[in-house]
């Protein structure tokens, strides 16, 4: 059970078998608490849902991952919904208006219009903690008036001048036909010129708003239609920055220093390896392990995918793509928008159905789904792209320093309801399970453990009841969000057979009147398992690039190799294998699980 914004929910599970195959997805169903028995309320609206759903399974319009066959007969295939309300909430952007648009401009600024197609954005926060002034920008692309319009706190908000237009039509150095993605670094900002098929790169004048320009990027490109940065720490202070282009027409993107010498480029027209189809943005993120070592994320629209390819080492291995998740995209989706937030989680954005996909870091799994097209709160229409706002607190010497601002804006291109909006990140809790883990040859412990499926970063209260008796209350002031959290209870020698409640709030570390509280509990029945619960078995050295023997006391460090150690787990009869990985040239060491280490 579930309480939501003070009202109760049951999470239920519907299989619907159709043509062979069973579907299945999570449904809501509406509940009111009469003393302590709980009474579904709006049936009416449950069984539409079910009707819907089925309908849907015998169209086979879901996204479909297999899960391994459940009879000779049938094929077994799952779907785990992963929809949210939640991810974020719209705020008003402009006085009252939870929308910038076309009315909204002519009604605060004299009859004028501020935009006509908004497309690119970009939000940013550069910080200077020596200086003590935080200079926040908000930009947005208008494709079809050739311009940007860039607003600032760091003008006066209370008149006309908090914000200023740059640019007209035209191919000069602050023209544009058909400006569309935006990136920066610092004061140096780079904007997508699509069919003068260029990058323009210009240095913004933190007091004025004014924009100097500096070079193009343009090399008998296609149609530019998304820009991305990037950047790295250089040990004992200093950055070296990487600029992105995407070349639509050759599906390719280009690579170049921060002084616009040109590095490389990658990819290439097909739906195989390093291979896009009518590619529409980009942006950079973590590889699969986590780390930022320049990896390339890549809409590619044509082949209904995302793609991610580490720049670094751009071979096979280091290839992923959103088919590993067993996502199928519809086939009206319009990819049109990527980016990724502090903690590597990727967000792609569907316009043609108003949807946003969070993905993980690897792109291996879907985290969370949002919206649909319209106009209501938790819908976007026709939107174009989002940009989840990004700052940095840049000291004069030291490290440049990631903030996590909790903003996202989209624009959107429809009409009168073309225009920009303001969303603050949420969370919620898309699943969850309790489970009871017994001792073993009577030593140790045995513990009740929620795991649950978090979206968001979040303060998070758990607390665990026997009756009315609280056995237990843990809090914790930041969360990051995962698909596998955990949190085990140790029950005391004492504690009696029957069952255990766990209640799990979480809040938005951003606003914390967006939470979302899990009640549920277990029967337990206290016991004591023979034998180790767990086993292990040493495996020893493995050198994954080949031509050494399989166990090797001094690696090469300009090779791959791995230490791996392995354990079985009885209780739940499962494997594990651990290892330790070096990264070629450096000899590094990291971590990677073959398996979650939650099942373990």
């Amino acid at each position: 059970m579930k309480k939501i914004d003070g009202k109760y929910v049951v999470l239920a599970d519907v299989d619907i078998e159709t043509k062979g195959y069973i579907f299945r997805e999570n449904i809501t169903l509406a509940v009111e608490i009469n003393g302590r028995r709980p009474t579904a309320i709006d049936l009416a609206s449950t069984i539409n849902k079910i009707s819907i759903l089925a309908e849907k399974a015998n169209r086979k319009t879901f996204t479909l991952k297999d899960i391994g066959s459940k009879s000779r007969s049938k094929a077994a295939l799952s779907i785990v919904s992963v929809q949210t309300d939640n991810l974020i909430l719209p705020r008003n952007i402009y006085g009252a208006h939870a929308r910038f648009t076309s009315t909204v401009s002519q009604l605060e600024f004299g009859g004028n219009d501020i935009f006509d197609r908004p497309f690119g954005v970009l939000a940013f926060v550069w910080d200077d903690v020596f200086d003590f002034i935080d200079r926040d920008f908000l930009a947005v692309s208008d494709f079809n008036w050739d311009r940007l319009v860039i607003s600032s706190e760091a003008w006066n908000p209370s008149s006309d001048d908090w914000f200023a237009t740059k640019g007209s039509h035209g191919t000069g150095p602050l023209q544009f036909k058909g400006p569309s993605g935006i990136a920066t670094f610092g004061y140096r900002w780079i904007i997508a010129d699509a069919f003068n098929n260029r990058a323009l790169v210009h240095d913004l004048d933190w007091d004025t708003g004014d924009l100097t320009y500096q070079y193009e990027i343009s090399n008998n490109f296609g149609k530019i239609v998304d820009v991305a940065t990037y950047f790295e720490q250089i040990p004992g202070g200093g950055v070296v920055a990487t600029i992105a282009v995407l070349d639509q027409d050759n599906s390719k993107v280009h690579f170049y220093n921060y002084d616009g010498t040109f590095q490389t480029s990658l990819f290439s027209v097909g739906s195989g390896f390093a291979q896009l189809q009518k590619p529409t943005g980009l942006t950079f993120g973590k590889d699969l392990y986590g780390y930022d070592y320049g990896v390339i994320f890549v809409l590619d629209n044509g082949n209904k995918r995302v793609v991610s390819l580490n720049t670094s080492y751009p071979h096979e291995g280091n290839w992923n793509t959103t088919e590993e998740s067993g996502v199928v995209f519809p086939a009206n989706a319009f990819l049109c928008s990527i980016d990724v937030d502090n903690f590597g989680k990727v967000y792609v954005l569907d316009g043609n159905n108003g949807t946003i996909y969070v993905f993980s870091f690897g792109l291996s799994t879907l985290e969370a789904t949002y919206g649909s097209l319209g106009i209501a709160d938790n819908q976007l229409n026709y939107p174009h792209q989002l940009a989840i706002a990004k700052g940095y607190a840049a000291p004069s010497a030291g490290p440049i320093i990631p903030l996590q601002l909790g903003e996202m804006i989209i624009s959107e291109s429809y009409g009168s309801q073309s225009g920009i909006r303001k969303y603050v990140l949420g969370s919620d809790v898309l699943s969850h399970s309790l489970s009871y883990s017994p001792k073993w040859d009577s030593a140790g412990y045995d513990y009740v453990s929620i795991v649950w499926h978090q979206v968001g970063v979040t303060v998070t209260e758990r607390a665990i009841y026997y009756g009315n008796t609280l056995l237990e209350e843990f809090n914790t002031s930041l969360n990051y969000p995962s698909s596998h959290l955990k949190w085990n209870h140790q029950l005391a020698d004492t504690a009696l057979n029957g069952y255990y409640r766990i209640e799990l709030t979480v809040k938005s570390i951003f606003d914390n009147s967006i939470q979302t509280t899990i009640i549920d509990s277990i029967e337990v029945t206290r016991s004591v398992l023979p034998g180790p619960r767990f086993t292990f078995e040493e495996k020893g050295m493995v050198d994954e690039t080949g031509g050494l023997p399989a166990v090797c006391l001094y690696p090469d460090t300009s090779r791959w190799w791995k230490i791996f150690v392995k354990a079985k787990d009885n209780y739940f009869n499962s494997d594990l294998t651990y290892y330790w990985r070096a990264t070629p040239g450096v000899g590094a060491i990291y971590e990677d699980t073959t398996q979650p280490a939650w099942s373990f």
